[in-house]
């Protein structure tokens, strides 16, 4: 969505990096990033950590976010994902 390529087809990055908005403009912060649209698949509580599946063009990112009362999306919503550049790893 970004319009930035990667040089690879294959990326590996931690889901704690991933941050995730309800809109593209909650991530218009981050600089030098790649920027996805995708639906949550699912969320998985791990104690004060919720995993949130979402599926973006197919492909299934996970991404990791500190539990607060208004952090769950619901199954079935968009988001956006923003991913810094520095924090992925081409392989």
């Amino acid at each position: 969505m970004s319009g930035a390529k990667a040089d690879t087809e294959k990326v590996a990055f931690r889901p704690e990096i991933v941050k995730i908005g309800k809109n593209a403009e909650d991530l218009s912060s981050m600089n030098d990033a790649y920027i996805f649209k995708g639906k949550v698949i699912t969320n998985l509580p791990h104690g004060n950590i919720i995993r949130c599946a979402i599926d973006c063009n197919g492909v299934q990112v996970n991404a990791d976010m500190l539990f607060v009362d208004n952090s769950i999306y619901a199954d079935g919503s968009e988001c956006y994902l923003g991913i810094k550049k520095s924090d992925c790893i081409m392989l």
